[in-house]
């Protein structure tokens, strides 16, 4: 006859070779199922790898893009706006130099100095105005060396008190806006005539 604490033992040690067994038995399969879960995740983590990759690379090149087109756009505003004020204040210098006539006037100078006084002011003014947006006279004197690149010759004088090439008189004034040639000074340029050749000389004599 058994007792109770043997009875126990032996229950206990079935249940313990039952679940043994019960775990060899699973053991392949549920590591088998793992195995087939990892194959199937891998290409499908790849592919998700790859599409972000994609996606980022395109969201790079739009803000790329987006950049480059507002630099753009701000680049052509620019040369707009200087194309612009360019052809506007091409347009007013024939009024200053109207205007600049109307003062060189010594007879309606001397016969109205008031209409003189008013002249001036709005000459004045309408310099002030123009400077303050860029416009700015070129610097020419008399004596000066001709410039091709500033000045614009309109004939040439033989006068004893300047040098071949130099500036003898200034006829039109030139400027320049925002540091860019906007127009050329219009000048004579001293001019020394060629010494007669000794073959012209037999021929006067």
């Amino acid at each position: 006859m058994l007792l109770g604490s043997e009875i126990w033992s032996r229950k206990m040690d079935e249940i313990n070779r039952e679940s043994a067994r019960t775990e060899n038995e699973d053991g392949p399969d549920e590591e088998s199922t793992s195995a087939s879960s990892r194959d199937l995740l891998q290409p499908m983590s790849s592919q998700l790898e790859q599409q972000r990759d994609e996606y980022q690379d395109r969201m790079q090149r739009a803000q790329a893009e987006l950049v480059n087109f507002k630099r753009r756009t701000a680049d052509e505003k620019i040369e707009t706006v200087k194309r612009e004020k360019t052809r506007v204040f091409s347009m007013l210098l024939p009024v200053i130099d109207d205007l600049e006539l109307a003062m060189s006037q010594e007879e309606k100078l001397a016969a109205d100095p008031t209409w003189a006084v008013w002249i001036e002011l709005i000459y004045r003014k309408l310099e002030s105005l123009l400077s303050n947006e860029g416009l700015d006279t070129l610097s020419v004197s008399t004596g000066d060396a001709f410039d091709p690149m500033f000045h614009e010759g309109l004939a040439y004088q033989v006068h004893p008190q300047y040098e071949e090439g130099q500036i003898v008189d200034v006829l039109r004034k030139g400027y320049t806006l925002d540091g860019k040639l906007l127009r050329a000074t219009q000048v004579s340029v001293a001019h020394k005539p060629q010494p007669p050749s000794e073959s012209n000389a037999q021929d006067e004599e």
